[in-house]
């Protein structure tokens, strides 16, 4: 590469450092923090009438790249010698605003945090063409204020499936028996 090309390469990386947007790392901890407990919440008016189930919670730390570490809590469902774990994996993942993985002893199931008009991963992928040097200019999206949910992440096609009563149940069922 030449000198010309390399300073074209710098300038551009320069440009885009000043058009980049902060992200309030503490700010997004704490929201992350507030949703999981809206899903622990979620699952506890789910499994309350059940007098078989036994429903804990234990402290656990994170470590996250941007937010550094910090303390959540972990729910822990008992079922007989039976137990399902809920743990958060973190907040600023690709695609998803937070993870929590629901696992059990036949597998784990993958609970995220997302916008609640996205029905699958597929929808939240764009494609930009590029013709020649010349760059597709991509259409403006209105700005509109996100509501998130928490949603299943389907094993097949990367489908989104609510947290429902319904849900929960068969996932524990899944988690518990294969």
């Amino acid at each position: 590469m030449d000198k010309k090309n390399f300073e074209v390469f710098l300038r551009q990386l320069s440009k885009d450092k000043n058009n980049t947007v902060e992200i309030n790392w503490e700010n997004e901890k704490k929201e992350f923090i507030q949703y999981t407990e809206k899903l622990y919440d979620i699952f506890e008016g789910t499994l309350k009438s059940y007098s078989d189930i036994q429903i804990k919670k234990k402290k656990i730390n994170i470590n996250e790249e941007n937010v550094g570490s910090y303390s959540i809590d972990e729910m822990i469902i008992e079922i007989g010698d039976k137990k399902i774990m809920l743990i958060p994996i973190g907040t600023g993942l690709i695609g998803a605003k937070g993870r929590v993985d629901m696992k059990g002893q036949k597998g784990f199931a993958k609970i995220v945090l997302v916008s609640d008009d996205l029905h699958s991963l597929s929808e939240q992928i764009k494609v930009t063409t590029t013709v020649g040097s010349t760059k597709a200019k991509p259409s403006p999206t209105p700005k509109k204020s996100i509501g998130w949910e928490w949603r299943f992440l389907g094993p097949r096609a990367g489908i989104y499936a609510p947290v429902t009563k319904s849900q929960i149940l068969s996932a524990i069922v899944e988690l518990t028996n294969g």
